[in-house]
């Protein structure tokens, strides 16, 4: 059996410093993400999984947030906030996965893909993202 579908996704979006939509995000500038979504029926605690994944497709980084709270059906949800950019520049996805109300067992998993984007700059490097490190490099006698 086909798990049902939670939400209907009415729009996703990055935008810029500025709060302008934009389709591309620069290397280190944070991402800032907006979602909005409707419940299909009533939902308990529905939980957001997002996931970022590379042009081949694995998962780069994620997070999760919670909507502690019943949802009704056709009430409007908004997920929106600013995250961290490691991102090396290439092009990357997003998607989500949502799960609802976990109570006696009953779980569904609803995946949506977001979006697709680019990360431009300048600074190229190995993998996916950028660390910060702190590292010595000496010579022992």
């Amino acid at each position: 059996a086909v798990p049902d579908v939670n939400i209907k996704l009415i729009d996703v979006w990055l935008e810029d410093n500025t709060g302008q939509r934009v389709e591309n995000v620069e290397q280190s500038q944070p991402i800032h993400f907006n979602l909005i979504a409707q419940a299909r029926h009533d939902l308990t605690n529905p939980v957001f999984n997002f996931h970022f994944l590379n042009d081949d497709g694995a998962w780069v980084f994620g997070f999760s947030e919670t909507v502690a709270e019943r949802v009704a059906a056709g009430q409007q949800m908004r997920i929106a906030g600013e995250i961290e950019n490691p991102l090396l520049p290439g092009r990357y996805s997003a998607e989500c996965w949502i799960s609802r109300d976990r109570v006696e067992g009953n779980i569904a998993l609803h995946v949506v893909r977001l979006l697709d984007f680019l990360v431009y700059g300048t600074q190229p490097g190995v993998g996916n993202v950028s660390v910060e490190t702190k590292v010595d490099v000496s010579i022992e006698q």
